[in-house]
């Protein structure tokens, strides 16, 4: 079953990005190298990815697969990318929606030094380290034994110091009315942002949101349904369209 799932993976991703682009990762994944520049279709400048199960998961889904992108009445204008992982999101969003602002925040170190160079060719991408929470503090990573795309945050003194954004600080900071489209995936954290969210949901239009608990959505279907957005279900996503005035 396990070779099975491996060649089935494996697949997915040559598919994506070519069989001899494919073979390299793989290769480079057993010999254990870092990193790997790869063209992929429909991208104007190649991407950093580490040799490893995780990143090419992460490729597959975002940039091969497209978990993150959603059918829009219209082109946005401002795009949110919280938990930005490596870059991938920000840097397809910027190719579908070049004349798009996309301001993403990655709280992991050896995440964002990655994001920065797979960012780095798009004038339109702004690119800031920290975490979104619910109040303006200091953080630390409070899983470091699991892998990259899996980091919890919390408010415990650890070996980093990553700071904690509040939503309604990133939108002074960046002087927005209004987030076209807003997509976020936190791992856990969730549950506590969107808890405290009524001073500026009604900032947003679109909200594409992955709950990590039972809590946490229930969380999101509450605050969201409250101000009144439709919801539906996009893979392991919850999609929220602002309702039509």
């Amino acid at each position: 079953m396990a070779i099975l799932e491996g060649l089935q993976t494996f697949y997915r991703y040559c598919r994506g990005m070519g069989w001899y682009q494919g073979l390299q990762l793989q290769l480079a994944e057993r010999k254990g190298q870092g990193m790997l520049s790869l063209t992929i279709p429909g991208l104007k400048h190649p991407v950093l990815c580490r040799a490893n199960r995780v990143d090419r998961l992460a490729l597959v889904e975002v940039l091969f697969e497209k978990h993150n992108v959603v059918t829009l009445s219209e082109a946005p204008q401002l795009i949110f990318d919280v938990g930005a992982n490596v870059g991938y999101a920000a840097v397809l969003y910027a190719n579908l929606y070049p004349e798009a602002q996309i301001i993403a925040l990655e709280p992991a170190p050896e995440n964002y030094q990655i994001a920065c160079e797979n960012v780095a060719p798009y004038p339109n991408i702004t690119l800031i380290a920290g975490a979104l929470w619910p109040l303006p503090v200091t953080l630390s990573i409070a899983n470091r034994e699991d892998c990259s795309w899996a980091y919890q945050m919390h408010e415990k003194a650890g070996s980093e110091s990553i700071r904690g954004w509040t939503m309604p600080e990133l939108l002074e900071q960046f002087a927005v009315e209004r987030v076209d489209f807003l997509k976020v995936d936190i791992m856990g954290a969730e549950e506590l942002v969107f808890a405290q969210s009524a001073t500026w949901l009604k900032a947003i239009q679109v909200a594409l949101i992955k709950p990590h608990s039972v809590a946490a959505r229930n969380v999101l279907c509450e605050v969201f349904d409250s101000v009144g957005f439709p919801r539906q279900k996009h893979g392991d996503k919850l999609l929220f369209r602002r309702a039509p005035v």
